[in-house]
């Protein structure tokens, strides 16, 4: 079951319930990121810096603008070639996100389907970068 089958499930029983909705955009990128705390003894924090989150932000802030539903999850190139045959895809387009220079390819996660075979599934590896 996907993220928005769920919600649509949580939200008919809220609806009845009559309470409001619950609308999510979830932004998906691939890649290198730097994760710790930061702050000082009196103000620590945990976060996660990098380009790479700064695209899967642009993505989860493009729901706004793309239609298609209440529950939308967009991934970008990045993510997308690392996916399975299980994942059901649709090209959004390309979108220059805020911020940058080179348009990014945004797809919409449509659906799963775990009953794809394993030979249909596509070979993904990830290599670090060379130092």
């Amino acid at each position: 079951m996907t993220i928005a089958q769920k919600l649509q499930q949580l939200n008919e029983t809220y609806i009845a319930r009559g309470l409001p909705p619950v609308i999510t955009g979830i932004g998906i990128n691939s890649g290198w990121a730097i994760a710790g705390s930061l702050g000082s003894d009196e103000r620590l924090e945990y976060s996660v810096l990098g380009d790479t989150v700064n695209i899967a932000s642009r993505l989860e802030s493009l729901n706004k603008q793309i239609d298609g539903g209440e529950y939308h999850i967009l991934i970008s190139d990045a993510t997308y070639q690392h996916l399975t045959a299980n994942f059901k895809i649709e090209f959004v387009d390309q979108i220059r996100l805020k911020g940058k220079q080179l348009e990014t390819a945004v797809y919409r996660v449509l659906g799963f389907s775990p009953e794809v075979s394993e030979s249909d599934k596509p070979v993904s590896q990830c290599f670090p970068p060379a130092h």
